[in-house]
């Protein structure tokens, strides 16, 4: 039995070139601070497990915290149903990117979630336990970042300040999970690796990002002791082969970066690693630095090949600078992983043309170059805010309401996440669009047989794999024969 069920929903459809399962480092932190006050806690993955009544019926929790992100949300409201016809006693709470960014709409919608957590969720769900197992839910107007219901009404209390200070967190509670299932691989090089953190927060801003909003702009780092203290334990527990640093960028403070490289050098920790860059905080040395210390791969968001469109997105670099970024990687023994989008707030078909420009011409400069994607909208983004504005979201759209956009499988998309389609830019502009890139950036972009295989296994529904075969033919038609846009 455990006092509390720590839950990571299924994401429906979840497979591609983008996508690796990786552990739930945030309910794993969550499980190490209930731990470390004597709180018995369970995390249940269902991306990987099964059977969830039966793991109710073994548990009998007291409080059962469900994290999950945006297409998660509906399958999180089913475990928070399926938790309450269990028992309606149980104090259900649900937390995470999406539940901080929506907790008057999830819980005006969703009558089985007691509790929303907003932002950092370790000293949150700590004390929420704590009053539950206490059988004091009066003390719920005491814990600041929840959201919950009181006599009919909706409270949101006091947001919870930021942790300061990283280090006092334990390790992530990896014993909690079943690790051997995850299977994380290094790109490029297949080695097994792990995923860590070592800071929370961007202060940068992009429009398209909810993670400055989600954290507050503060950015904390932990220690390159602490850091390495987890690696060195990952090596000796789960023989790790690489690291993926999984911070929203790991340069953006250049004393951090360089502290974690002397440390990793220091105590002769000789493994790959990866990590995000950004082409504002890139430099030759610190690349040379970087490579020393292990780092093999850098992930470079550039987004746009237009200038006004970068700056209209908030990302405040340049192309010039991310051009830069990948001439000194490719001049230390970097390899490079590039992502770009389309369909950004006011941008044009012809302004997005140079984005494929620019990928055409880093075909034969980057390792990894992925065809660029559509701009989907997150709650808590400048996008979503846009889109309000601008009357993009479908009539009477709420993120707890049910929602699947069937059209957005022809561009290989989820179906239950808007994309933000826009008059001058409309999702038949979509269509072309992908046709004239899928050729214009022949043979960067190519259909795997492999990938096929993944993303036939994720279709559901006779709908979904109609659209995902019409597809395929669409884009090998277009592959073999060219497209209006004409090859340049």
């Amino acid at each position: 039995m455990s006092d509390v069920l720590c839950v990571i929903p299924k994401v429906p459809g979840r497979a591609g070139q983008y996508h690796q399962l990786t552990p739930p480092l945030g309910l794993a932190w969550i499980g190490a601070v209930l731990e470390r006050e004597g709180i018995s806690v369970r995390i249940v993955d269902l991306q990987i497990e099964e059977g969830f009544a039966q793991i109710l019926a073994h548990e009998k929790p007291r409080l059962i915290c469900i994290s999950g992100a945006s297409e998660s949300r509906f399958e999180a409201f089913c475990v928070a149903a399926q938790s309450k016809k269990f028992d309606s006693n149980i104090v259900v709470a649900y937390g995470g990117p999406h539940a901080t960014f929506t907790p008057g709409d999830t819980l005006a919608n969703v009558q089985e979630i007691d509790v929303v957590g907003r932002g950092e969720g370790e000293y949150t769900v700590l004390e929420l336990a704590r009053a539950v197992l206490d059988d004091r839910l009066d003390m719920l107007s005491h814990i600041k970042g929840i959201s919950y219901r009181k006599n009919g009404h909706i409270v949101h209390n006091e947001a919870r300040e930021r942790i300061r200070n990283l280090d006092e967190l334990p390790f992530p509670a990896r014993h909690l999970l079943n690790m051997n299932r995850y299977k994380t691989k290094m790109e490029i090089i297949g080695a097994p690796g792990e995923s860590i953190i070592t800071s929370r927060g961007c202060p940068i801003g992009c429009t398209f990002c909810s993670a400055s909003h989600l954290w507050g702009r503060w950015y904390t780092m932990r220690s390159p002791e602490n850091v390495l203290d987890e690696i060195e334990l990952l090596i000796d527990q789960y023989k790790i082969q690489g690291i993926k640093f999984f911070d929203s960028t790991l340069t953006l403070n250049r004393k951090h970066i360089e502290s974690l490289c002397d440390a990793m050098m220091e105590r002769g920790i000789h493994l790959p690693w990866e990590c995000e860059v950004r082409a504002d905080t890139a430099e030759e040395e610190l690349f040379r630095k970087m490579r020393k210390a292990g780092c093999y791969l850098i992930d470079i968001g550039i987004e746009s090949g237009n200038a006004s469109v970068l700056k209209r997105i908030k990302k405040k670099i340049t192309v010039e600078q991310a051009l830069s970024t990948i001439k000194w990687a490719r001049n230390t023994g970097l390899k490079t992983k590039v992502f770009l989008l389309y369909g950004l707030p006011g941008e044009t078909p012809r302004e997005a043309w140079d984005t494929v420009e620019l990928a055409r011409g880093l075909r034969d400069k980057v390792d990894i170059l992925y065809k660029p994607s559509p701009v989907k909208i997150y709650p808590g983004t400048g996008v979503e805010c846009y889109a309000r504005e601008k009357n993009l979201l479908p009539k009477g759209f709420e993120w707890s309401r049910k929602f699947h956009e069937r059209k957005n499988l022809e561009l290989n998309q989820t179906p239950l996440i808007p994309l933000l389609i826009q008059p001058q830019f409309d999702f038949d502009d979509f269509l072309q669009f992908e046709k004239g890139m899928t050729n214009a950036m022949y043979p960067v972009y190519r259909i795997s047989p492999g990938y096929l295989f993944s993303i036939l296994k994720s279709t559901k529904t006779k709908d979904e794999a109609v659209a995902l075969a019409n597809k395929v033919v669409r884009k090998l038609w277009w592959t073999l024969h060219g497209s209006l846009w004409g090859r340049k």
